[in-house]
């Protein structure tokens, strides 16, 4: 792959802040341009989370990883951006989501800690089973 380097530069932070920036500056390559604007209007949080997840379940087994991201999945399923995102795409179809948190920078350490609590994602997991 010719940009290999590239992509991992822009995508190899942990910290999704970086990543945001990293597409920014980016935002006139004919590559990079379109994951931005996919980037722009995902789920803040969603974006946030799934970062984390890659973070955590980095050196994990399989079967680990996929608990981590089942707990995760049931997780959002009782936050407002899922029944957002939904009724945008299925319902409205305007593709112009009202999130909560609207931006990135407005996530928090706090409602990452929460959606990871292990207690919290474990009681999930069982009721899901």
């Amino acid at each position: 792959m010719a940009r290999e380097a590239e992509i991992a530069s822009v995508f190899g932070s942990d910290n999704i802040l970086e990543i945001a920036e990293n597409l920014r500056a980016r935002a006139e390559d004919p590559f990079f341009g379109p994951i931005l604007a996919l980037f722009q209007q995902a789920s803040p949080t969603s974006l946030a989370l799934e970062t984390e997840l890659l973070r955590r379940a980095r050196g994990q087994s399989i079967e680990t990883a996929i608990q981590l991201e089942y707990s995760l999945a049931c997780w959002l399923m009782h936050r407002p951006d899922i029944v957002e995102g939904i009724r945008e795409a299925v319902i409205d179809k305007t593709r112009n989501p009202t999130w909560q948190p609207a931006r990135l920078e407005e996530v928090t350490a706090a409602d990452i800690d929460a959606a990871f609590n292990k207690m919290h994602a474990t009681r999930l997991f069982t009721n899901y089973l």
